[in-house]
């Protein structure tokens, strides 16, 4: 008998489910974790439903010998939603119970954070959930170990999803990532689009003189000034999703946008340009195409999670 297909909000309903933490990740380093507000729990959904493609893919790959998971700003491991009684699972361990899923697809999990505690809360969480031989973090900025973490992942028969999670501009510049982007990787990058506005407009009235433009310059890359020419918010995004094309590689995002909640990112899923369509860009072009027909998405879910509302049909 055929297994029943679930709809879109069934899917994304179970994912924000499997992103929510018990107390299990936070009691591993209790007063440890990262804040951020609701939309949070989208991203990570989005982290989660694109690594959980990747991982199904990739375990039938006969040409296949290692297997490597990459988080440039790995964080705690945990989230706080801000306001709401929920913790979050952070994308390293989101990573770690996917590979766990399949087999322990991932031969590591390597992960960056360059503040401390975080970094300590992260190592002890991820050993947790998978085995400490196959951890490694390392307590620094992304730029400083990109060239060391290419060196321990390429070679014949190897394959890495890498994840670069910004908050905002802060982080591996443009330029730092292009050696990731010559490979064959696959790649998940948040593009917060909103505040790559806000940061041009802080430029824009400063006449963008080079102080006021050195987070977007390096942000962008140094061989891209046309940022500078921004109208809107989704010129800055398509022109940054544009240099990840101009490495031959294939780039789909997850929108999640709200006006009324203020906020507006991306999550990009970039892999190199084949012969044949990607197994993976089908299942996420759907889910930014439900996440775009249904904005008000982000609420229905919370107080679904939260037990505020029983039915759903009123709402979809």
């Amino acid at each position: 008998m055929a297994r029943k297909k679930m709809d879109p909000f069934e899917r994304v309903l179970k994912n924000v489910h499997t992103i929510l933490d018990d107390g299990t990740i936070y009691n591993e380093a209790i007063g440890i974790e990262n804040e951020y507000a609701n939309h949070t729990l989208f991203k990570l959904t989005s982290f989660n439903y694109m690594q959980n493609i990747y991982c199904q893919v990739m375990k039938n790959q006969e040409w296949l010998k290692h297997c490597y998971y990459v988080d440039l700003m790995g964080g705690s491991g945990c989230t706080k939603i801000r306001d709401r009684s929920l913790y979050a699972l952070g994308s390293p361990i989101l990573a770690a119970i996917n590979s766990n899923e399949m087999g322990r697809l991932f031969e590591k999990i390597i992960c960056v954070e360059v503040e401390k505690q975080r970094a300590e809360a992260l190592y002890s969480r991820l050993c947790a959930v998978y085995p400490k031989e196959r951890v490694i973090v390392y307590n620094c900025a992304a730029e400083e170990i990109i060239p060391e973490i290419i060196q321990e992942t390429s070679g014949k028969g190897c394959h890495s999803l890498v994840c670069v999670d910004y908050q905002n501009t802060q982080g591996p510049g443009f330029n730092d990532l292009i050696p990731l982007l010559n490979e064959r990787r696959d790649i998940i990058i948040t593009l917060m689009t909103q505040t790559l506005w806000r940061a041009f407009n802080y430029a824009k009235v400063r006449d963008f003189d080079p102080r006021s433009c050195e987070a977007m310059a390096k942000f962008f890359g140094n061989g891209c000034p046309q940022w500078k020419e921004a109208t809107c918010q989704e010129y800055l995004e398509e022109l940054y999703c544009n240099n990840i094309r101009s490495y031959d590689r294939r780039v789909e995002t997850v929108k999640i946008q709200n006006e009324d909640c203020n906020f507006n990112f991306s999550t990009c899923f970039s892999c190199k340009n084949t012969k044949s369509d990607s197994p993976f860009m089908k299942g996420i072009v759907e889910l930014n195409n439900f996440f775009h027909e249904k904005p008000d998405i982000l609420k229905i879910v919370l107080d679904k999670v939260e037990h505020k509302i029983t039915q759903l049909d009123d709402y979809l």
